[in-house]
């Protein structure tokens, strides 16, 4: 008949019986640790003891533990699970997370999509800013004219040519050069030969063409009657 032996059944450790065992085993006291890891010696007693609820918080409890391993050269990590674990919290990974593979590259996607599309508004945005500006500049500015009506007969050898343009045109009447006021106004007198008179008034910028209003105007000297 065979004999069978019985053995005992290790126990387990637990997170607060391992880091007692170094402690021991480095020769230390729970006061002198404590004084090490610059807290309270209730604190250490209640890790060492398992007993989680006699100390300040779970992220208190975590930094206490980190120190503790750190504080023998130990790698926190296993400590950290094993009491995640006995307090059925979730596990610290050791390992990086691996990144999705399809998500990744879905992303990437998007990002330059995105930024395609953002260059292309801007690139649209500046060269419709700069075809408006060239546009401004190559445009021939305008005039508007109160007097005189066109077609005009008057009895004066003088007229008065009143009206308005932009401030940066250059301003001619009858080919001579008129300075416009501040504002782009202007209100200038020309001579007038008798019959059909033809008052040509242009206005042009540096790299525009020329922009040209003209005006009829009849003199005729009044009759004077004689007895």
């Amino acid at each position: 008949m065979v004999g069978f032996s019985s053995q005992k059944i290790s126990k387990k450790q637990s997170v607060g019986e391992k880091l007692r065992a170094l402690r021991e085993a480095n020769f230390y006291t729970t006061k002198r640790l404590a004084k090490k890891l610059l807290i309270h010696e209730k604190y250490v007693k209640a890790i060492e003891e398992s007993r989680f609820d006699a100390l300040p918080d779970a992220m208190s409890t975590k930094n206490f533990i980190k120190s503790y391993a750190k504080f023998f050269k130990k790698d926190t990590a296993p400590f950290l699970n094993q009491y995640l674990v006995e307090t059925r919290q979730c596990l610290v990974s050791t390992k990086r997370p691996q990144k999705n593979p399809q998500k990744t590259f879905r992303f990437w996607g998007t990002t330059n999509l995105t930024r395609n599309i953002l260059i292309c508004l801007f690139v649209l945005a500046f060269v419709s800013y700069l075809g408006f500006e060239i546009k401004k500049i190559i445009t021939p500015p305008e005039i508007t004219l109160s007097a005189p009506q066109d077609e005009l007969v008057v009895r004066k050898p003088i007229i008065r040519v009143v009206g308005k343009t932009e401030k940066e045109a250059r301003l001619k009447i009858n080919g001579e050069i008129v300075t416009p006021h501040s504002d782009g106004s202007f209100n200038e007198e020309v001579d007038l030969q008798r019959g059909l008179n033809l008052i040509k008034i242009s206005a042009s910028k540096k790299y525009s063409k020329e922009k040209v209003i003209y005006r009829k105007i009849i003199f005729e000297e009044a009759v004077v009657l004689r007895n």
